[in-house]
């Protein structure tokens, strides 16, 4: 969150004092370096222009073949997830209400019904003698 926070501000920071420098330049009339700011600027316009002819017919094969699928994929592992934790957290709030939780088809053991018995018939005793 840190790193985010720096990034936005150095990108802020840079952003006025380009700002600042273009009205300077702009009120004294003069352009910092023309020649090899002339060049850059044919640069980018002709990758501007190779960009806009190229993205009328690529744009149709990335969205169909490249995002679409990817899109797809990033939502289906995102439900995943959110049903993964959904289950996790039923689970816990079962154990904090003290629900029993059903597991399964299968029946206790033997061992485990005669606790049962046994702590039923220790609290019928309790009860009795109170």
């Amino acid at each position: 969150m840190i790193g985010l926070g720096i990034v936005f501000g150095l990108s802020a920071i840079l952003l006025i004092c380009f700002t600042v420098f273009r009205i300077w330049e702009i009120r004294r009339g003069l352009t910092f370096l023309p020649g090899p700011r002339r060049h850059a600027d044919t640069v980018v316009e002709n990758y501007y222009e190779y960009g806009k002819k190229s993205a009328a017919s690529g744009f149709s094969f990335i969205h169909n073949r490249v995002l679409l699928p990817s899109v797809h994929v990033v939502v289906e592992y995102l439900l995943r997830a959110v049903r993964w934790l959904e289950r996790k957290l039923s689970v816990f709030t079962h154990m904090i209400r003290g629900d029993k939780v059903e597991r399964g088809d299968h029946e206790a053991s033997s061992f485990l019904k005669s606790v049962e018995e046994h702590k039923r018939s220790l609290i019928k005793k309790r009860r009795f003698h109170n």
